[in-house]
């Protein structure tokens, strides 16, 4: 097992204090996905990892971050996250935390003369909502040093596998380095993606969803004084209409907008100057123009500049495609590099979590060890790859659902269709969600290894929930129960 190398020869991962790990991990993107998974597996001390982070400092663009029930449960169990957030976020550039779960308020918004203009419907303590730089480094705080570097300004050029089944990574000026898996982490622009699929542009490239994302935000203290029963001013809402949606968040000073249009999705967007720009706040108002005046004054309130300078940008919304595999040999990609989603369940981070705590586990099950990391991977892609791209299925359809353009709702009337819209979500509460995710892959790999664990094997890390009482309360789990009704063949 080597160690980086820089153009001249010399060592640049001197200091180590695991001097005989079981196999070591290159994880490309220091984002939330790739991060978590370092957080995960901080506890082991027999297992190295390397971050690699092409740019110069961990930092991220973009609204603040939900986190459901589901994954910030394991989050709280594994890393005690959310007071490790509290404790970052007064060091986060615009840092804010809930501090509690919030609600999310949803409303019919398009036609204020329409009787049934306004609160429809409430989802009860849906989620937590947290900076983006609060979560990073809240996750940076829980890496174990002693096993994980970060190496910043390490842009990956290429990678290529080696006749012992290693992986080898370039980073230009002659730097390289050496691992048993790589993990891409690095997002929707994925370099290891892209060069899994190189056979295959379809997959390798992010494709553009034919939606735009507005964002800008607004000071709620000037929105109080001049409209203080302004419902915006109440944490989370969706203001609903057809064709489009507009989600505010009031989260400490300040009130976070994003608005949703629709478009062609054979627009064509250039990379370099079309995927965010800079755009008049004025465009954000007019996707309001006619609705509730209530959301009107929300949207003609005095904007403040982001970190950039901009008063308002528009993001085109890029996807993946469904891939038909995460894994190639010792090569597997998470988060946004798998599975870039639609936005309209805020699930984009957290199935980079889920994705993160699954491989966690498997690679500290004690049958991982090198000879079989290949299977462990395997096992990931098995379990999580139908589950993620079912996931993105549904965000799709909830955009549908807010726009009034999901066709099965066609005619149907407006509680009803409250109801599908808090259904959708249920799975989303799940406390023990992620667990069962990492419990059926690790059923798997263990047939793949075709045995179990040691007879000695006692830690229920892997089973917390289900073994506390002696059995074994998930032997007739379904994978197609895992994140209820399927609408296609895992």
């Amino acid at each position: 097992m080597e160690a980086m190398i820089d153009e001249n020869g010399s060592s640049l991962d001197s200091g180590w204090k695991c001097e005989t790990p079981r196999f070591r991990i290159a994880i490309c993107g220091a984002g939330i996905a790739g991060l978590a998974l370092a957080a995960f597996l901080s506890h082991r001390d027999d297992i190295v990892v390397d971050i690699y982070e092409s740019q110069d400092e961990i930092r991220t663009t973009g609204a603040g971050i939900a986190f459901w029930k589901r994954f910030w449960t394991i989050l709280d169990r594994e890393i005690d996250f959310d007071r490790a957030c509290v404790e970052s976020v007064a060091t986060a550039p615009g840092g804010w935390h809930t501090g509690g779960a919030q609600s999310a308020h949803i409303r019919k918004s398009d036609n204020p003369t329409d009787p049934e203009t306004g609160l429809f419907k409430t989802i009860d303590h849906a989620f937590k909502s947290y900076a983006r730089q609060g979560v990073l480094g809240s996750l940076l705080s829980k890496i174990n040093t002693n096993t994980c570097k970060v190496h910043t300004q390490h842009r990956l050029a290429h990678y290529t596998v080696t006749p012992a089944n290693g992986v080898r990574l370039f980073f230009g000026y002659d730097k390289f380095a050496t691992c048993d898996i790589l993990i891409g982490a690095d997002g929707v622009h994925s370099r290891v993606r892209r060069m899994m699929y190189d056979w295959n542009q379809e997959y390798a490239k992010p494709k553009f969803s034919g939606q735009y994302a507005y964002r800008t935000m607004v000071c709620a203290e000037t929105l109080s004084r001049k409209d203080g029963d302004n419902p915006a001013l109440m944490g989370f809402n969706m203001w609903t209409g057809k064709g489009r949606h507009i989600v505010t968040n009031a989260i400490g000073s300040k009130v976070y907008i994003t608005a949703y249009e629709n478009v062609s999705p054979n627009e064509p967007i250039e990379r370099t100057k079309d995927w965010v720009k800079s755009v008049p706040v004025k465009k954000v108002l007019s996707l309001a123009n006619g609705w509730e005046p209530d959301l009107v004054r929300v949207l003609s309130a005095p904007s403040i500049r982001d970190e950039s300078g901009n008063q308002a940008t528009r993001w085109a919304v890029h996807t993946i495609p469904d891939l038909p595999s995460f894994v190639f040999g010792p090569v597997a990609i998470i988060g946004d590099a798998a599975h870039a989603m639609l936005p309209h369940q805020g699930l984009g981070a957290c199935q980079g979590v889920e994705d993160a705590y699954v491989l966690s586990q498997l690679l500290q099950h004690p049958l991982t060890k090198t000879a079989t990391l290949k299977k462990a991977l395997q096992a990931f892609d098995r379990v999580r790859r139908p589950l993620a791209q079912e996931v993105a299925m549904k965000s799709e359809v909830v955009g549908k659902m807010f726009d009034y353009e999901y066709e099965p709702h066609f005619g149907k009337p407006l509680w009803e269709i409250a109801l599908d819209m808090g259904n959708v979500s249920n799975w989303l509460s799940d406390e023990d969600g992620c667990e069962v995710s990492a419990w059926a892959a690790i059923k798997e790999f263990e047939g793949l290894c075709g045995g179990s664990p040691p007879a000695a094997y006692t830690d229920t890390r892997y089973f917390r929930g289900f073994t506390g009482d002696g059995t074994d309360g998930v032997t007739t789990v379904n994978l197609r129960d895992i994140e209820g009704p399927r609408t296609r063949d895992v």
